[in-house]
Parts: C-alpha cells; structure tokens; sequence
C-alpha cells in the first residue's frame, strides 16, 4: 500500500532536486561544475542567445531523465492518483 506513495514522493523529491536554481546558483561558481539548470540560465538570460535551436536541443536534454523516471514508476503514480478518488 505504501509502494505507489514513496514511488511519488521520490518522483517529486528527484525532479525538485534536479531542476533546483537557487542552491546550485548560490554555492556553486566556477562554471565547470554548473548543472544543467545554470547552465540553460546563463546561455538564455546572461549571454542572451538568440539560438533558440540550442535552448530548444538544451530543454529537451533536460527533460530525458525526467521523462525516463516517470516511464519507470508510472504504474505506481497511476495507483496514488487511483487510491486520491477512491470512496471507502
């Protein structure tokens, strides 16, 4: 009963951590060990890259682990959203 719960909430923890600005931004400087993250920001908003096909080609890379986790636990986040509309 609990599977499918820790399944979400590991979903969530992941893509929360993986998608984080603000910590990467304040503790990481040197821009060798920037994540992807830091890296779409700077190439989008501080060079001002008009490359979309870049920024496009950079989001899309960004989303794969992402999607590839939610292909993994989509059985169980189907049973968390199934046990929500449930009646007892």
């Amino acid at each position: 009963m609990a599977k499918p719960i820790i399944a979400f909430v590991a979903l969530l923890a992941f893509m929360g951590a993986y998608t984080d600005y603000a910590l990467a931004y304040a503790f990481i400087a040197k821009g060798s060990m920037w994540t992807l993250t830091l890296g779409m920001y700077y190439l989008a908003f501080v060079n001002r890259a008009t490359l979309y096909n870049v920024l496009a080609a950079f989001s899309v890379l960004m989303g794969i682990p992402i999607f590839t986790i939610f292909i993994a636990f989509q059985k169980y986040l189907v049973q968390v959203y199934a046990m929500g509309g449930v009646k007892a």
